[in-house]
Protein backbone atom coordinates (compact mmCIF):
# COMPACT_ATOMS: atom_id res chain seq x y z
CA UNK A 1 0.00 0.00 0.00
CA UNK A 2 1.35 3.45 -0.89
CA UNK A 3 2.07 6.06 1.76
CA UNK A 4 -0.74 8.24 0.49
CA UNK A 5 -3.20 5.35 0.78
CA UNK A 6 -2.27 4.42 4.34
CA UNK A 7 -4.63 5.75 6.98
CA UNK A 8 -3.12 8.45 9.16
CA UNK A 9 -4.01 9.84 12.53
CA UNK A 10 -2.63 12.57 14.76
CA UNK A 11 -0.43 11.54 17.69
CA UNK A 12 -0.40 13.64 20.86
CA UNK A 13 2.54 12.30 22.87
CA UNK A 14 2.63 12.57 26.67
CA UNK A 15 5.71 13.56 28.67
CA UNK A 16 5.15 13.12 32.41
CA UNK A 17 8.27 11.63 34.02
CA UNK A 18 6.69 11.00 37.43
CA UNK A 19 3.54 9.39 36.04
CA UNK A 20 4.83 7.05 33.32
CA UNK A 21 3.13 4.10 35.01
CA UNK A 22 -0.20 5.94 35.34
CA UNK A 23 -0.61 7.35 31.84
CA UNK A 24 -0.56 6.14 28.24
CA UNK A 25 2.38 7.20 26.08
CA UNK A 26 0.04 9.40 24.03
CA UNK A 27 -3.32 9.73 22.32
CA UNK A 28 -4.32 9.10 18.72
CA UNK A 29 -7.00 11.30 17.16
CA UNK A 30 -8.38 11.99 13.73
CA UNK A 31 -6.52 14.45 11.53
CA UNK A 32 -8.01 17.75 10.33
CA UNK A 33 -9.27 18.16 6.80
CA UNK A 34 -7.12 21.28 6.34
CA UNK A 35 -3.30 21.34 6.07
CA UNK A 36 -1.60 22.18 9.37
CA UNK A 37 0.43 24.92 7.68
CA UNK A 38 -2.86 26.80 7.27
CA UNK A 39 -4.65 25.94 10.50
CA UNK A 40 -3.04 24.49 13.66
CA UNK A 41 -4.18 20.92 14.18
CA UNK A 42 -5.51 21.80 17.62
CA UNK A 43 -7.96 24.13 15.86
CA UNK A 44 -8.44 22.20 12.62
CA UNK A 45 -9.76 19.16 14.48
CA UNK A 46 -12.74 21.25 15.57
CA UNK A 47 -13.72 22.11 11.98
CA UNK A 48 -16.26 19.96 10.09
CA UNK A 49 -13.75 18.92 7.44
CA UNK A 50 -12.24 15.70 8.77
CA UNK A 51 -12.60 12.09 7.63
CA UNK A 52 -15.71 11.43 9.68
CA UNK A 53 -16.63 9.43 12.74
CA UNK A 54 -15.15 5.98 13.28
CA UNK A 55 -11.82 6.61 11.56
CA UNK A 56 -9.79 6.48 14.78
CA UNK A 57 -11.26 3.24 16.08
CA UNK A 58 -11.21 1.67 12.61
CA UNK A 59 -7.51 2.50 12.21
CA UNK A 60 -6.34 1.15 15.55
CA UNK A 61 -8.34 -2.04 15.00
CA UNK A 62 -6.71 -2.48 11.58
CA UNK A 63 -3.23 -1.78 12.99
CA UNK A 64 -2.64 -3.54 16.34
CA UNK A 65 0.66 -1.67 16.78
CA UNK A 66 -1.33 1.53 17.15
CA UNK A 67 -2.87 0.22 20.34
CA UNK A 68 0.41 -0.38 22.14
CA UNK A 69 0.46 1.88 25.17
CA UNK A 70 -1.73 4.57 23.62
CA UNK A 71 -5.21 5.96 24.12
CA UNK A 72 -7.60 7.47 21.58
CA UNK A 73 -9.27 10.85 21.43
CA UNK A 74 -12.86 11.02 20.21
CA UNK A 75 -15.21 13.91 19.47
CA UNK A 76 -17.58 13.08 22.30
CA UNK A 77 -20.06 15.85 21.56
CA UNK A 78 -21.02 13.79 18.50
CA UNK A 79 -24.68 12.75 18.99
CA UNK A 80 -24.07 9.65 16.86
CA UNK A 81 -21.28 8.33 19.09
CA UNK A 82 -22.40 4.93 20.37
CA UNK A 83 -20.37 4.68 23.55
CA UNK A 84 -21.22 1.05 24.30
CA UNK A 85 -20.14 -0.06 20.83
CA UNK A 86 -17.00 2.09 20.72
CA UNK A 87 -15.90 0.98 24.17
CA UNK A 88 -16.18 -2.69 23.19
CA UNK A 89 -14.29 -2.14 19.92
CA UNK A 90 -11.52 -0.18 21.62
CA UNK A 91 -11.07 -2.71 24.39
CA UNK A 92 -10.91 -5.51 21.81
CA UNK A 93 -8.08 -3.59 20.11
CA UNK A 94 -6.16 -3.29 23.37
CA UNK A 95 -7.00 0.37 24.00
CA UNK A 96 -7.47 1.23 27.65
CA UNK A 97 -7.75 5.04 27.56
CA UNK A 98 -10.08 7.54 25.87
CA UNK A 99 -10.27 11.33 25.87
CA UNK A 100 -12.68 14.05 24.77
CA UNK A 101 -10.10 15.26 22.29
CA UNK A 102 -10.90 17.57 20.53
CA UNK A 103 -13.31 19.34 22.87
CA UNK A 104 -16.06 21.88 22.37
CA UNK A 105 -14.75 23.53 25.54
CA UNK A 106 -12.04 25.04 23.32
CA UNK A 107 -14.66 27.22 21.63
CA UNK A 108 -15.62 30.68 22.90
CA UNK A 109 -18.67 31.05 25.15
CA UNK A 110 -21.03 32.30 22.43
CA UNK A 111 -20.24 29.45 20.08
CA UNK A 112 -20.44 26.93 22.91
CA UNK A 113 -23.97 28.16 23.55
CA UNK A 114 -24.87 27.71 19.88
CA UNK A 115 -23.50 24.16 20.01
CA UNK A 116 -25.46 23.49 23.17
CA UNK A 117 -28.64 24.65 21.44
CA UNK A 118 -28.26 21.83 18.91
CA UNK A 119 -27.04 19.19 21.37
CA UNK A 120 -23.34 19.27 20.45
CA UNK A 121 -22.23 20.38 23.83
CA UNK A 122 -19.81 20.07 26.71
CA UNK A 123 -22.35 18.27 28.88
CA UNK A 124 -22.60 15.50 26.28
CA UNK A 125 -18.80 15.14 26.27
CA UNK A 126 -18.66 14.71 30.03
CA UNK A 127 -21.57 12.27 30.01
CA UNK A 128 -19.74 10.18 27.40
CA UNK A 129 -16.52 10.31 29.41
CA UNK A 130 -18.35 9.09 32.49
CA UNK A 131 -20.00 6.28 30.53
CA UNK A 132 -16.68 5.12 29.07
CA UNK A 133 -15.44 4.94 32.64
CA UNK A 134 -18.43 2.87 33.70
CA UNK A 135 -17.55 0.47 30.88
CA UNK A 136 -14.00 0.01 32.14
CA UNK A 137 -11.87 2.51 30.21
CA UNK A 138 -9.61 5.10 31.82
CA UNK A 139 -10.16 8.69 30.78
CA UNK A 140 -8.20 11.89 30.13
CA UNK A 141 -10.54 14.88 30.44
CA UNK A 142 -9.72 17.93 28.33
CA UNK A 143 -10.74 21.37 29.59
CA UNK A 144 -9.67 24.99 29.19
CA UNK A 145 -10.19 26.79 32.50
CA UNK A 146 -10.85 26.34 36.19
CA UNK A 147 -14.58 27.16 35.87
CA UNK A 148 -15.09 23.68 34.39
CA UNK A 149 -13.27 21.79 37.15
CA UNK A 150 -16.38 20.91 39.16
CA UNK A 151 -18.10 19.43 36.10
CA UNK A 152 -14.96 17.53 35.11
CA UNK A 153 -14.49 16.05 38.56
CA UNK A 154 -18.07 14.81 38.51
CA UNK A 155 -17.13 12.66 35.50
CA UNK A 156 -14.36 11.03 37.61
CA UNK A 157 -11.50 11.14 35.06
CA UNK A 158 -8.12 9.52 35.67
CA UNK A 159 -6.15 12.50 34.36
CA UNK A 160 -6.81 15.98 32.98
CA UNK A 161 -5.23 18.11 30.27
CA UNK A 162 -5.58 21.87 29.82
CA UNK A 163 -5.77 23.12 26.23
CA UNK A 164 -5.91 26.73 25.01
CA UNK A 165 -9.11 28.00 23.45
CA UNK A 166 -9.39 28.46 19.70
CA UNK A 167 -9.02 32.25 20.02
CA UNK A 168 -5.67 31.80 21.76
CA UNK A 169 -4.20 30.52 18.48
CA UNK A 170 -5.08 33.71 16.58
CA UNK A 171 -1.48 34.95 16.65
CA UNK A 172 0.12 31.51 16.47
CA UNK A 173 0.85 28.95 19.14
CA UNK A 174 0.28 30.71 22.49
CA UNK A 175 3.26 31.18 24.77
CA UNK A 176 3.79 29.06 27.86
CA UNK A 177 3.18 32.20 29.88
CA UNK A 178 -0.32 32.41 28.39
CA UNK A 179 -0.98 28.68 28.62
CA UNK A 180 0.57 28.47 32.06
CA UNK A 181 -1.85 30.91 33.69
CA UNK A 182 -4.87 28.75 32.92
CA UNK A 183 -2.98 25.57 33.71
CA UNK A 184 -1.90 26.78 37.12
CA UNK A 185 -5.43 27.98 37.95
CA UNK A 186 -6.87 24.60 36.96
CA UNK A 187 -4.21 22.71 38.93
CA UNK A 188 -4.85 24.81 42.04
CA UNK A 189 -8.63 24.39 41.78
CA UNK A 190 -8.30 20.63 41.39
CA UNK A 191 -5.89 20.42 44.30
CA UNK A 192 -8.28 22.38 46.52
CA UNK A 193 -11.01 19.90 45.56
CA UNK A 194 -8.85 16.97 46.63
CA UNK A 195 -7.74 15.86 43.17
CA UNK A 196 -4.65 13.61 43.18
CA UNK A 197 -4.44 12.62 39.52
CA UNK A 198 -2.00 13.83 36.85
CA UNK A 199 -2.46 17.31 35.38
CA UNK A 200 -1.12 17.97 31.87
CA UNK A 201 -0.89 21.11 29.78
CA UNK A 202 -0.51 21.38 26.01
CA UNK A 203 3.16 21.89 25.17
CA UNK A 204 5.82 21.73 22.50
CA UNK A 205 8.70 19.30 21.96
CA UNK A 206 11.15 22.00 23.02
CA UNK A 207 9.28 22.57 26.29
CA UNK A 208 9.26 18.84 27.01
CA UNK A 209 13.02 19.00 27.53
CA UNK A 210 12.74 21.81 30.11
CA UNK A 211 10.45 20.78 33.02
CA UNK A 212 11.62 23.85 34.94
CA UNK A 213 9.53 25.93 32.52
CA UNK A 214 6.32 24.02 33.24
CA UNK A 215 3.68 25.85 35.29
CA UNK A 216 3.53 25.05 39.03
CA UNK A 217 1.14 22.20 39.76
CA UNK A 218 1.49 20.65 36.29
CA UNK A 219 2.79 17.08 36.11
CA UNK A 220 3.62 16.93 32.43
CA UNK A 221 2.86 17.90 28.86
CA UNK A 222 0.40 16.71 26.25
CA UNK A 223 2.53 17.49 23.24
CA UNK A 224 1.22 19.24 20.17
CA UNK A 225 -0.13 16.72 17.63
CA UNK A 226 1.93 15.40 14.76
CA UNK A 227 0.89 13.20 11.84
CA UNK A 228 1.15 9.51 12.63
CA UNK A 229 0.75 7.06 9.78
CA UNK A 230 -0.47 3.52 10.26
CA UNK A 231 1.69 0.75 8.83
CA UNK A 232 -1.14 -1.32 7.33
Amino acid sequence: MSDTARPCLALWRIVAPNHVDRLPSGFLTATPGLPDDRVPMEVGLLLPAGRGRGVVTDTVIADPAAAAGRGVGLFMANPFLAVDREAARLQAAGIGWVSNLPSTHQQDADFQQQLQDVGLDWARELACLAKFGDLGLKRLAVLCDEAACEDVLAAKPNAVAILPRVADFAAGFPSMLRRGGSAQAVANTLLDAGWQGPVLVLGSEAEAASPALWPPGVDGLLLRPVIWRAVV
